[in-house]
């Protein structure tokens, strides 16, 4: 039988189709790195579990994976678990309902992510839903005034006046500070850095916050000891604009999305809290 040109073609490619299957299988085989009974702990198991460690925070971890040492460790950590995990199944071990519930536990704070997750992509924020955040909300991003404030702090009266007195006189106040101070501003020459409102007792910020720049106070009391103040310098209020904001407005938005969407949950699935039964039994119900 005279054999064609045209067949020789064709039996041609599929010998190629052949070899290239029983190659992908083959390269399939291969991929199954280690074999416990009928047990099997393929590459990608290997690799999806040395990505979790590439991504942690431990700067030592993450060069480890790296290494061929790194690998071989994490590969017998698998070889273990799965041992133990045959083991247990061979001698009947099982959970308890306690860890079961915590697994089921587990699972439902899972799937109640991905839930708010999958909710934030289908409705994404806008630039111009966050520009107009951004103008409805000004006062939200403001950076409040600040000073930069140092003191002379000691406990007794008499001897706080007398600081008091040669401050006045023309000594330096970092200086007195040094010799003098009963906190640990002691070694800084009394400074205390930038301040805003609401970081230090009433009695000293109301004195700091109404004097001048380069102004001195009085003798200041509160429940820390004897201050006298010093203003250095003074930042006034300043607006954050819209880029330096933008990601924290994009929290903000999705935020508020998220407690809407649990207000409307709330209300398809008829939630009632019986608050009363916190504290006694036999309590009527509450919406």
């Amino acid at each position: 039988m005279k054999i064609t040109e045209r067949a020789i073609k064709f039996f041609r490619k599929v010998f190629i189709l052949l070899s290239t299957g029983i190659s992908l299988l083959a390269a399939q085989e291969e991929r199954i790195i280690v074999e416990i009974g009928q047990e099997k702990i393929t590459l990608e198991q290997l690799e999806k579990e040395m990505s979790r460690y590439r991504k942690s925070q431990n700067l030592k971890d993450r060069m480890e994976m790296l290494t061929e040492e790194g690998k071989k460790r994490i590969l017998e950590q698998l070889i273990r678990e799965r041992l133990f995990y045959l083991a247990a199944q061979e001698e009947g071990i099982k959970l308890s309902a306690e860890e079961e519930e915590q697994i089921a536990g587990l699972k439902k704070y899972l799937l109640s992510r991905k839930y708010i997750s999958q909710k934030s992509k289908e409705n994404s924020i806008s630039e111009e839903e966050m520009k107009n955040y951004y103008e409805k909300n000004k006062d939200k991003f403001v950076i409040p005034e600040r000073r930069k404030v140092s003191h002379i702090i000691v406990r007794e009266k008499e001897k706080a006046d007398h600081l008091l007195k040669r401050l006045k006189e023309g000594a330096t106040f970092a200086e007195i500070a040094k010799e003098n101070n009963i906190d640990g501003s002691k070694k800084t020459g009394g400074d205390l850095g930038w301040i805003s409102k609401g970081h230090m007792v009433k009695e000293f910020e109301d004195v700091a916050f109404n004097l001048k720049k380069n102004e001195m106070s009085e003798v200041v009391s509160t429940k820390f000891g004897l201050h006298i103040i010093k203003v250095e310098d003074i930042k006034p209020e300043e607006q954050k604009n819209f880029q330096d904001v933008k990601e924290e407005i994009r929290k903000k938005i999705e935020e508020e999305s998220i407690k809407q969407l649990e207000k409307d949950l709330r209300k398809k699935y008829n939630v009632r809290v019986n608050y009363e039964g916190i504290r006694k039994s036999g309590a009527t119900e509450e919406k």
